[in-house]
């Protein structure tokens, strides 16, 4: 069902994890998001938009309104208002399809998310990328190309900038 894959994908979302595989459920929290993009392709696709704006009712059970809250929670984007910087908080692109889309499955979903979730493994690439550059490793090779230290010290103080804006975000 949409609400399914809606509720494992915000599932992923919350434990930061990029494929459904590696979930740790030791490790969940809201990350904030500047703004969040998901992709719908499959048969009824309108249930799933639906869902994510607050519209859908599920007859079929006789139950009030099923609230999926997970992308549109303001505690889930930004302290400051992307919406100034014209940023959409969540946009949801969609295809209906009446046969399987992707690999035989009839309903597929997809997020993008420019989130916080991103600095634990740009501080790791930082942290290691530090440390061989410090033990010049490689660093010759570099050099051959016209590549010099003040480059790498340059990237490293931009990268540290990326790391520090998404932990305020």
């Amino acid at each position: 069902s949409w609400l399914g894959l809606l509720k494992h994908l915000h599932q992923m979302h919350l434990t930061g994890s990029a494929v459904d595989e590696n979930m740790d459920w030791a490790h969940i929290h809201t990350p904030r998001s500047v703004c969040n993009s998901i992709t719908l392709r499959g048969t009824r696709v309108g249930e799933a938009v639906d869902l994510l704006s607050g519209r859908y009712s599920n007859t079929a059970t006789d139950s009030e309104s099923v609230k999926f809250p997970g992308f549109v929670n303001p505690d889930c984007y930004a302290k400051w208002d992307s919406r100034r910087a014209g940023l959409d908080l969540l946009q949801v692109r969609y295809e209906e399809k009446a046969d399987g889309v992707l690999g035989g499955y009839e309903k597929t979903a997809s997020l993008l998310s420019n989130s916080e979730n991103v600095v634990a493994s740009l501080s790791k690439v930082c942290s290691k990328a530090q440390d061989m550059f410090h033990a010049r490793a490689y660093i010759h090779q570099y050099e051959k190309y016209g590549v010099e230290k003040d480059d790498f010290k340059d990237s490293f103080v931009k990268i540290e900038q990326t790391i520090h804006d998404y932990n305020s975000i």
